[in-house]
C-alpha cells in the first residue's frame, strides 16, 4: 500500500482528515466478516473491527470491499498488539488501521478511531488523530474496567471535551452497567450472545442480528 498524498505523522503515519469522522452511529453495529453476503446487510450499519485478525488479512488486501457493503460507518480495525509486541509491530498495526480508516473516509465511509491498545502503547493510540475528532471505540473487558476509563480520557482530551460518540463493545453485564451510567453506547458481543441462545433459547430474546462467524469477509452476494 501506498500513502496517495495524504499528510503524514513523524512516525510516517496518515492523519486523518476531520470531514470523515462519523457524527452518528447507525444500528446495528456488527463485526467485520459477521454478514457472509453484503446483501444480507441493513443499509446504513456498522462495522466494527473487533474480530479475530485472520478477517483482517483479505480486508487490507482489497480494502474496497467495506465501501461496497450497504454500512456507512466503521470503527478501525483493531490489529491486535500486545505488551511484549515490539515497537516496529505496534507501528505496523497502528499505520495499517490509520491507512485504511483515512481511505475509507475518502471513499465517502464516516470513520471511529478505536482505543483499544496495550498499555505499553498507549503513545501510540492517537498517531495520526487530528485534534477535535469526535467519535471513538474500544473493546470492554470486565477484568480491565480502568482501561476503559483511560481511553475515555485519552478521546474526551483529544476531541476536546465530551466526545460525540464514545461506543464500548462487549464486556458483558459489569461493562454495559458502566456504560449506562456514564452515558455511553454498549453494544454487546454477538458471538456470546449467540452462544447463550443455543444453551438458553427462551432467555436470549434481545440477541443481535444472526451472523456467520466462519465468514472471512464479503464475497460477494452469492
Amino acid at each position: 500500500m501506498t500513502d496517495p498524498a495524504w499528510p503524514l505523522t513523524e512516525l510516517g503515519v496518515p492523519w486523518l482528515d476531520l470531514r470523515h469522522a462519523a457524527t452518528s452511529l447507525p444500528l446495528p453495529v456488527l463485526g467485520w466478516g459477521s454478514v457472509r453476503r453484503r446483501s444480507d446487510l441493513p443499509h446504513g450499519a456498522t462495522w466494527h473491527g473487533y474480530v479475530d485478525d485472520a478477517r483482517f488479512r483479505r480486508l487490507w488486501d482489497h480494502p474496497d470491499d467495506v465501501a461496497q457493503s450497504p454500512a456507512r460507518v466503521v470503527v478501525e480495525p483493531n490489529f491486535s498488539i500486545y505488551d511484549q509486541s515490539p515497537y516496529p509491530v505496534a507501528l505496523w498495526a497502528t499505520y495499517r488501521k490509520r491507512w485504511l480508516a483515512r481511505y475509507w473516509g475518502g471513499l465517502g465511509l464516516a470513520v471511529i478511531v478505536d482505543l483499544n491498545t496495550c498499555r505499553r502503547w498507549r503513545d501510540l493510540t492517537l498517531e495520526g488523530v487530528p485534534h477535535g475528532w469526535p467519535a471513538y471505540a474500544t473493546r470492554g473487558y470486565a477484568d480491565r474496567l480502568d482501561d476503559i476509563e483511560a481511553e475515555y480520557e485519552l478521546a474526551r482530551d483529544r476531541a476536546g471535551g465530551p466526545p460525540g460518540i464514545f461506543l464500548v463493545y462487549a464486556g458483558g453485564a459489569q461493562v454495559a452497567a458502566i456504560c449506562a451510567g456514564r452515558g455511553w453506547t454498549y453494544v454487546d458481543d454477538q458471538s456470546r450472545v449467540a452462544r447463550e441462545r443455543e444453551v438458553h433459547p427462551r432467555e436470549a430474546t434481545l440477541a443481535a442480528p444472526e451472523f456467520d462467524a466462519d465468514a472471512e469477509g464479503c464475497d460477494g452476494e452469492g
